[in-house]
């Protein structure tokens, strides 16, 4: 089981504040966002909660593993396993071999992508610059009437890559992120929907990542999270 791949859902809602030192495009909007993670960030300290996460292949659940996630004193992620079902595998010796070597398989190829889309979280403030210098800033009008931010760029850890994270207009908090990239020579879609609770926390709850040529899917719920401070 990765667990690069759940911090990475998990790291995405969160940033350092920055301060730039010299007039860039989108700065006082990037500035505006990052003031609304670090608040966000701070937060999400004071919550516990469930991570569900799926690894399918070829339509096949192979593992589920529930975590109650939590943050130490010193800010660090704490994982505690809940629950760990792995798939069925065939009865007898030989058959069963084969599939335990094709679930090892599996389970590396997705580590090796949780630490591709980890990058994505952008960690540095000068990743985040990049991202935001170079990016599209699209307002969009919803179908309730509400404004949205659609930020698009390209060639942000992978080249020919896109990633585009849009954002409520009004209050900055992300939305949706949806990521198009490749590993080792495949193609890569990772989505994911975020809500908002009525304490204002801010968290990704549902996330996808896909690899269609290898027909492996991971999917991620996040979920009762819980005041714990």
């Amino acid at each position: 089981m990765t667990r690069a791949l759940v911090s990475f859902f998990v790291v995405i809602a969160l940033a350092a504040s920055i301060a730039f030192a010299t007039q860039v495009p989108n700065e006082n909007l990037a500035n505006a966002i990052l003031a609304a993670r670090q608040k966000n960030a701070a937060l999400m300290q004071q919550y516990n909660w469930n991570s569900r996460t799926e690894i399918d292949e070829n339509g096949k659940m192979q593992d589920i593993r529930i975590e109650l996630v939590s943050y130490l004193p010193n800010g660090e992620l704490q994982r505690s396993l809940l629950n760990d079902q792995q798939g069925a595998m065939p009865g007898l010796f030989l058959r069963k071999a084969i599939e335990e070597n094709q679930r090892k398989q599996v389970e590396e190829m997705v580590q090796g992508l949780g630490r591709l889309v980890e990058q994505y979280t952008l960690p540095t403030p000068g990743k985040m610059i990049s991202y935001l210098v170079q990016a599209q800033v699209q307002p969009v009008t919803t179908a309730a009437g509400t404004t949205v931010l659609q930020i698009i760029g390209s060639g942000v850890v992978v080249p020919g890559d896109t990633f585009t994270m849009t954002f409520n207009g009004t209050t900055l908090q992300p939305t949706n992120i949806q990521i198009n990239t490749t590993f080792n020579g495949n193609a890569v879609v990772v989505n994911g929907s975020f809500m908002t609770n009525r304490a204002g926390l801010n968290f990704l709850q549902y996330a996808t990542a896909e690899v269609p040529s290898k027909n492996v899917a991971v999917m991620i719920h996040n979920f009762d999270y819980t005041l714990v401070n």
